[in-house]
Parts: structure tokens; C-alpha cells; sequence
């Protein structure tokens, strides 16, 4: 029998399995690919939606596009209508307004709103002037033809621009204005003097003029806001001269309301309550210092009435400050002048411990410095006049002043008359704008006397258009009249230079605001002009560097002395102040008493 062959049947049976397999394979193959053709036919399907879609929105976007072509070429249709009627009814607006125009300009030109809008036209910016008033009467309205043969009346589309009211007519309509009582100095404070010593001037009552002020500032009309709540009105009364008038020596006295805002007010915040053609310590105006003192006194004791809304309403006022400068604020005080061995009206500081840098101020024991007290004010007075009645016997009125003012500074003083306004005189405080200038004055004056000594002039220059541009006072002086603002300044100092060559008498000017403003922003400037004349490590060039840190000092005191609150920075303005204080003493081995430093 023969043998199986199991090798040729296991090879057998091998190969239908390998081909179900293989078939099986193929199958899943053809399956993948009937989901991938699927799956792509679904998303052709749906990217054929989204395009039809798409064609529905842009159809109906021309649709509507269509239908706003139809609209706008009827609106065109009918603005043209419009416009061949706006042209009509523009043809007779020119025909007809002007004249109904013309007819309410007459009335309005002739009303009381056009006399108030021609006096605050005439008091804007400070009273205009007739000249000046009229040349804004005439080119506000009016205007050159075009032949330039006369003037013809401004106008737009034939209707005339309202005039203001003329000269001749506002000023019997502002004389018209009830002010309240305007007393004469003339006829109230010039009893017993003789001809030659009366002078003219006005002044009103004080009390009624508050009554006036709290009325005009409760109405609102100011645009300010007022702080009162059942508080009195804080109110401040100053004045002083000006380089005018009669002996070039005029006298005014303002009031305020401190209420207002935040308490900083402008000039225009400020009322006239005395005016005279005399000096501020002439008879007439001590005599009206008297009245003052008596109606403050007065005033503070009662309650007022106001109107307010119709109604009548009480008001107290209370007197707060005294603002003056120093040369004033001594006479209110009846005190020496400046130059005193006591020079400040606010404590007893002397020109012998004025360099003491330990030393304190304030009302306790162990303070150097004390404010001034009204009871030792008025026994050194007693004791002033017990030895001017001494000094009767024949002396020259030189010697017996002499020791007048050689007592008073024995007795730690600088009192010698009882203050005219009394005890009110306690309320006179240190004011910043005095302060500033003469400090930002002195600082000046250090620089510019370095400026010179740097520049060196030769003998042979005698003008200062001599002087070589490139010198380091000619950088000087053009850099404050370039980057500075100082134009006044530089001219004065020009000026002075022409008429003593730097080398006799210091330069005298008084800054102002604006002068002291323009110094302290840009005095970098000014040092920086002449810094590179000097060489490194140089004595111009260390007190260059010192008064740049000196100006710096001052200018953070100013900063923070002149702010309403300060709280925090309290400490910075002392710091600040000893630092300015110690490099005016140890650096310039001098210290000058600057209004009550």
C-alpha cells in the first residue's frame, strides 16, 4: 500500500486559506474606500448647500441693491423738485428776512441784554477805556468797502451784525448802576488839613459792601462755588501803593470773600473798598484805617441780613487775613521799618541770631523764635513814648531817632507805635507772592554777579553793545531772552550795566510773579550758558553747581509753599527750607533776612 503524502495535503489545504485571506484584505480595502467615497460625497453635498446658500443671499443682495438704485434715482428725482423749490423759497427768504431781521435787530440793539453785553465788552480783562472801546465798537460791526472810501456795515446774507451800544450811551447807562454809597475822601478824611495836603478819592462802607458781596456770590452768577454751611464768610482786607498819581504815591484798599472755590482767587476776585491820590501812611489814610478798625470790630459781633432767593437771610462774616506786603504790613503794625536789628513783623528774630541753624519758631518755651505779642507791643509802645518825652530837651532830630530805634532794639523789639488796626494785626500772616520774589530776587543776584566776575570785561568796554557775543554774560542775557521769558529782566540789567559798568551800585529790581515764575523754570538755562567758561574743579565752577542746588531747593519751597493743602509734604517744605537756609549761610557766608525768614 502506499504512502500518504501528508506534505503535499497540508500544502493543499494551505493555499485556500491564503487566498481567503488575501481576499479578505481586498475586501476590507474596497470597504475603506466605499466609506472614504462616502464620506467625500457628504461633504460635496454640504459644500453644495452652503454654495446655494450663498447664491440665494447674493441674489437677494443684488435684489436689494436693484430696489435702492430704483429708490435713490426717485429721491434724485425729487431733490431736484426740492431744489427748484428751495431756490424759490431761498429767493424770498433774502427778499423778506432781512427786513423781519432788520426789525428785531433795532429792538435788540436798543435793549438792556445788548447794554450788559456792552459793559462786560468795556470791564473784560479790566476797564477798556473810551478810545479803545470805541475801536472795538467800530471793527466789531464794521468794515472797509471795497474802494476803501468808507466803512460799511458787517453782514451775512444781508443781515447786519448787532452793534454794541455806542460810547456816549453806556456810560450814562454804567453811571446809572446803583454801587451803594460812595463816600468822598475828599469831604470825610480831609477835615483840618490844609489845601495843599487834601486829597481826592473815594471809599465805601464796609459793612454794606459785604452785604453786597454775600448777595452777589449766593446768587450763583459767579459760576464759583461757595463754602459756607451755617460757617461765617471769611473775608480779607489789603492794600497798597502804586508808582502814580499824585507824587507817584497813590493808595488803594481791597476786600475778598475767602469762601470762594478753593480760596485762591484772581485779581478779578478782588474789590475796590478805598481809593485816594495820597500815601499809604498819609493822615487820610490813617484816619480810614481807624473807621475800618471800628466796623470790622463791629461787624464780627453781629449777624446780618441778606436776600437770597427772595427771601431774607442771616449772615455773619468774620475777618481772617491781611494781606500785605512788608513795607505796609509795618506801617499797619506800627512797627520800625525792614531794616531794623528786629527786622520781621511776624517773629523776633534779630540780625544777630538770624544765622543760628538750630534755632526753632513757634509758640512753646523751647522755641528761639516767637511770634510777636499784642500785650509786649503795647508796653514797649508805653516805654517808647515815656522816652520821647524825655528827649524834649535840644537834640537834632537825627540823635534823638537815634535813640529811639538804639531803645527799641534794647528792649528786643521793633514796636513803636500802637498798631492802628490792633489786635487785628495778629491775623497778618506770611503771604507767598513777597516771599517768592525777593528770594527768587536774591538768587539772581548771586548768579549774576558770578555771571560777571566769570566774564571778566576789560576796562575799555563802557557798553554793553561792546560786549563780545560769545563773553558769558552776553550767553547770559540772550539766553533769558530767548528760552527764558525774562525780557524785562535782561533790559534792566542791560540798562544798568550802560550806567554803572557792574561796578558800583548792585542792581536794583523788583521781580514779580511773572519774573520769579520764568527764573525758577528755567534758571538751568541761565546756568548752563556760562558753565562751560569755567574749568573743572574751579571755584566758578563749584559755586555754579552749589547755585543750581540752591535754586532747586528754592524752587521745591515755593512749590510746596504755595499750596493750599499740604499735610504729608509738611516735612519735605522743612527739609526743603533748611537746605536753602544752610547753603545761603555756610556757602555765602551771609544770610539776608528775607520777609520773616
Amino acid at each position: 500500500m502506499p504512502r500518504f503524502n501528508v506534505a503535499t495535503y497540508v500544502k493543499e489545504q494551505k493555499h485556500p486559506r491564503e487566498k481567503v485571506v488575501l481576499e479578505n484584505r481586498q475586501l476590507k480595502s474596497l470597504q475603506d474606500e466605499i466609506s472614504a467615497a462616502a464620506k467625500l460625497k457628504e461633504e460635496k453635498r454640504k459644500e453644495l448647500n452652503r454654495i446655494r446658500e450663498k447664491h440665494r443671499r447674493l441674489d437677494n443682495k443684488v435684489g436689494n441693491l436693484v430696489k435702492a438704485i430704483e429708490d435713490l434715482n426717485d429721491i434724485q428725482n425729487e431733490l431736484v423738485q426740492l431744489d427748484s423749490t428751495d431756490q424759490s423759497v431761498r429767493s424770498l427768504l433774502n427778499q423778506y428776512l432781512p427786513i423781519i431781521y432788520k426789525k428785531s435787530l433795532k429792538t435788540y440793539e436798543a435793549s438792556e441784554d445788548n447794554l450788559i453785553r456792552s459793559v462786560a465788552v468795556y470791564y473784560s480783562g479790566g476797564v477798556t477805556g473810551k478810545k479803545k472801546y470805541r475801536k472795538i465798537y467800530k471793527y466789531s460791526c464794521y468794515r472797509l468797502n471795497k474802494d476803501k472810501t468808507k466803512n460799511e456795515r458787517l453782514a451775512i446774507d444781508s443781515c447786519p451784525l448787532p452793534r454794541l451800544v455806542p460810547y456816549n450811551r453806556i456810560m450814562p447807562y454804567i453811571k446809572s448802576i446803583s454801587l451803594g454809597t460812595i463816600n468822598s475822601v475828599t469831604d470825610t478824611l480831609c477835615y483840618g488839613l490844609d489845601e495843599c495836603d487834601k486829597v481826592t478819592g473815594c471809599y465805601r462802607n464796609l459793612k454794606e459792601m459785604l452785604i453786597k458781596l454775600a448777595e452777589f456770590y449766593l446768587s450763583g452768577c459767579t459760576g464759583h462755588s461757595i463754602t459756607w454751611f451755617e460757617e461765617p464768610y471769611t473775608f480779607s482786607v489789603g492794600g497798597d501803593g502804586a508808582p502814580f498819581g499824585k507824587d507817584d504815591t497813590p493808595c488803594a484798599w481791597l476786600i475778598s470773600l475767602l469762601n470762594i472755590g478753593r480760596g485762591v482767587l484772581s485779581s478779578n476776585e478782588n474789590y475796590l473798598l478805598f481809593g485816594a491820590n495820597c500815601r499809604e501812611s498819609c493822615i487820610v489814610v490813617q484816619r480810614f484805617i481807624k473807621m475800618l478798625l471800628t466796623d470790622i470790630r463791629d461787624i464780627e459781633k453781629s449777624v446780618m441780613t441778606c436776600s437770597h432767593n427772595g427771601q431774607q437771610v442771616n449772615v455773619k462774616f468774620s475777618f481772617t487775613e491781611l494781606p500785605n506786603d512788608m513795607k505796609m504790613l509795618a506801617f499797619l503794625s506800627g512797627e520800625l521799618s525792614n531794616s531794623a536789628k528786629y527786622f520781621s513783623s511776624f517773629a523776633n528774630v534779630s540780625s544777630d541770631d538770624a544765622k543760628n541753624t538750630q534755632a526753632t519758631f513757634g509758640r512753646g518755651i523751647e522755641n528761639t523764635w516767637k511770634p510777636w505779642m499784642y500785650s509786649d507791643r503795647l508796653k514797649v509802645v508805653n516805654e517808647v513814648e515815656k522816652l520821647k518825652a524825655k528827649l524834649k530837651q535840644p537834640l537834632s532830630d537825627a540823635t534823638k531817632r537815634s535813640k529811639v530805634t538804639s531803645f527799641i532794639a534794647q528792649k528786643k523789639s521793633r514796636q513803636e507805635f500802637e498798631p492802628p488796626l490792633g489786635n487785628i494785626i495778629d491775623k497778618a500772616h506770611v503771604e507767598p507772592l513777597h516771599l517768592k520774589n525777593n528770594a527768587c530776587a536774591l538768587a539772581h543776584r548771586y548768579l549774576l554777579l558770578e555771571v560777571f566776575e566769570i566774564s571778566n570785561l576789560p576796562d575799555s568796554i563802557k557798553l554793553f553793545s561792546q560786549v563780545p557775543s560769545n563773553s558769558p554774560i552776553a550767553r547770559y542775557i540772550s539766553e533769558m531772552k530767548t528760552k527764558c521769558g525774562l525780557s524785562r529782566l535782561a533790559k534792566r540789567i542791560v540798562r544798568w550795566f550802560n550806567k554803572t559798568k557792574a561796578a558800583s551800585k548792585a542792581l536794583d529790581y523788583r521781580f514779580t510773579g511773572k519774573d520769579s515764575r520764568g527764573f525758577l523754570h528755567n534758571f538751568m538755562y541761565l546756568i548752563a550758558a556760562v558753565e562751560p567758561f569755567q574749568k573743572h574743579g574751579s571755584r566758578q565752577e563749584f559755586i555754579l553747581h552749589v547755585l543750581s542746588y540752591l535754586c532747586l531747593m528754592l524752587h521745591k519751597c515755593v512749590t510746596l509753599f504755595n499750596r493750599i493743602e499740604i499735610k504729608d509734604d509738611l516735612v519735605d517744605l522743612q527739609h526743603a527750607c533748611k537746605v536753602y537756609f544752610h547753603a545761603q549761610l555756610f556757602v555765602f557766608l551771609l544770610i539776608i533776612p528775607l520777609l520773616g525768614l
